[in-house]
């Protein structure tokens, strides 16, 4: 099962399947692996490890533990890496990996009304769109400076 496809900056199309920490990239070549998403201690169980999704929801619910999944909206340019994904208990959040810097930051959205956002890094300026299910949303311009 996918989620939405997006294009790196070569023109390749990127995307994510559910519960893997993979970026796929679809190349003239076949279908690679662009990027290994790391959440470290939030990593989800091996989802071969369960007879099917289910069971691994199940269990990821279930749990105290906090996991990091449900990649999307992924965003690949020169510089940047950003994407949107979900903790449990449905904390939406959105990363952005500086590829020159080898930094990453991540952003809580802290209003439980938005399920869909994505960012898009500039060197200055971050484009942030947050959408709810009815279609409201809100888009913004930030300014951005990575940490480093």
């Amino acid at each position: 099962m996918y989620k939405q496809l997006s294009m790196d900056d070569k023109g390749n199309v990127i995307y994510n399947q559910y519960f893997s920490n993979d970026i796929l990239a679809v190349t003239p070549n076949g279908i690679k692996t662009k990027y290994i998403v790391d959440f470290g201690k939030y990593n989800i169980p091996d989802p071969k490890k369960y007879k099917d999704e289910f069971e691994l929801i199940s269990d990821i619910n279930s749990s105290n533990k906090r996991y990091a999944t449900f990649i999307s909206n992924i965003c690949d340019s020169e510089k940047y890496l950003s994407f949107a994904f979900i903790t449990n208990p449905g904390l939406l959040c959105l990363c952005v990996y500086d590829k020159k810097l080898k930094t990453t930051d991540v952003y809580t959205i802290d209003d439980k009304k938005y399920s869909i956002a994505q960012i898009i890094p500039t060197e200055s300026f971050a484009y942030i769109l947050l959408a709810d299910e009815s279609g409201d949303y809100y888009m913004g311009k930030q300014q951005y400076t990575n940490k480093k």
